[in-house]
């Protein structure tokens, strides 16, 4: 374990910056994700060998914050355009470099990493006019900078730190973010945030979904039950405003707080619902059994779907997957009913034909063993079914 977190966590993983979302604690850095086939037989293999093992997607010790990853898993969806953007972004902000000795620095390597730093952390709320705001931004991204270029040990390290290196690092990010001395680059990275940043909230929320479902004993870490854009320690320690979210916890409405998704609300509230139904059934998602249900039509591949069954009790779990597709640029989180097509849930004849939906307390009928995506997912873009008698 010690030779893992010295050479891979905290050497590898600040070096090799395909994709951040993959850099994190506990992580196989060369895989860049799995298939719903294989997501379902891991669940399986996890209920029946590891059934109380912790499940937790923020910790004192992460690099990124969940919903920072969540954002950067968008960029999966579109590499073409990553691939044309990035080295593009890297060669105007190039201008902000020091030359020393013959070479530019910080290297194309660092100012990659930072830029996807700035694409998975710009807090939802931090207008681009917002001067104190981007100042308080980039002392913190200040913060992780220092850690990753001395943890990864190439230009600089923490027993022989290289002053030089380091201070062009910190001039270089002050000068685009706080002082935004490049208004056009940064004007085209926020345009970018903007448009990948309801597709990661969908991700984040489907995260947090599958981590209370799932099984295993879910980990909510201070703060998280609104979004977690933190940063390496010591960001992610913050102080947590416990009085806001204990007021937003007086009135859980799921519907209400879709608009202003921005604010944390709807996570805090899909947490809420999730775990009073845990609360409910305790031995359902103790120790029920691990279902994966099926889906058919055009976006099938958009879709993660499992059941918990114990006895009579019977909860649905039903998440999107690459949502940018089917968001497209707009702001909100909902998808389009249209988006989904004829793609449904394909149940066994036994399975129940009635549902509560229990994100908007609907009912939701099922018919010849399916249910078509679209009313499952028209109001929320997570679902939770329990099975009505």
């Amino acid at each position: 374990a010690p030779i893992a977190a010295k050479a891979v966590e905290d050497t590898a993983a600040y070096r090799y910056g395909r994709l951040l979302s993959r850099n994190d604690v506990g992580f196989d850095i060369a895989r860049l994700g799995v298939d719903v086939a294989e997501f379902h037989a891991r669940s399986g293999r996890r209920r029946r060998d590891y059934p109380n093992a912790m499940l937790a997607t923020a910790t004192h010790d992460h690099k990124r914050g969940e919903d920072v990853r969540a954002r950067l898993a968008v960029i999966s969806e579109m590499p073409d355009e990553w691939a044309r953007v990035l080295p593009d972004w890297i060669a105007r902000i190039a201008c902000l470099r020091r030359h020393v000795d013959d070479a530019a620095i910080p290297s194309a390597a660092d100012i990659a990493m930072l830029l996807q730093m700035i694409v998975g952390a710009w807090p939802l709320d931090l207008a681009i006019g917002d001067d104190a705001g981007r100042a308080a931004f980039a002392q913190r991204l200040a913060g992780w900078q220092e850690k990753a270029l001395r943890e990864a040990k190439l230009a600089t390290d923490w027993t022989s730190p290289n002053a030089a290196y380091e201070l062009a690092a910190r001039e270089l990010l002050a000068a685009f973010v706080e002082k935004r001395e490049r208004p056009d680059l940064l004007d085209d990275v926020v345009a970018f945030i903007r448009r990948i940043s309801p597709a990661g909230a969908v991700n984040g929320l489907a995260q947090v979904l599958l981590k209370l479902t799932a099984p295993g004993v879910p980990d909510l870490y201070q703060g998280t039950d609104y979004w977690d854009f933190s940063l390496v320690d010591p960001d992610n320690r913050r102080p947590v405003d416990f009085a806001a979210r204990s007021a937003s916890l007086r009135s859980i409405d799921i519907e209400a707080s879709l608009p202003d998704w921005r604010d944390g609300r709807i996570k805090q509230a899909v947490i809420a619902r999730a775990l009073a139904l845990r609360r409910d059934h305790p031995h359902l998602f103790a120790a029920g059994s691990y279902e994966p249900i099926a889906a058919t039509g055009a976006c099938a591949n958009h879709l993660a779907a499992f059941a918990r069954r114990l006895d009579s009790g019977i909860a649905v779990v039903v998440v999107p997957r690459f949502p940018h597709a089917l968001l497209g640029d707009g702001a909100g989180i909902t998808f389009d009913s249209c988006a989904w097509k004829d793609t449904a849930l394909t149940f066994e004849n036994k399975s129940p034909v009635v549902w509560r939906s229990i994100f908007d307390d609907r009912m939701i009928r099922g018919a010849q063993g399916r249910i078509a995506a679209a009313s499952i997912l028209s109001r929320c873009p997570v679902a939770l079914l329990m099975a009505l008698p």
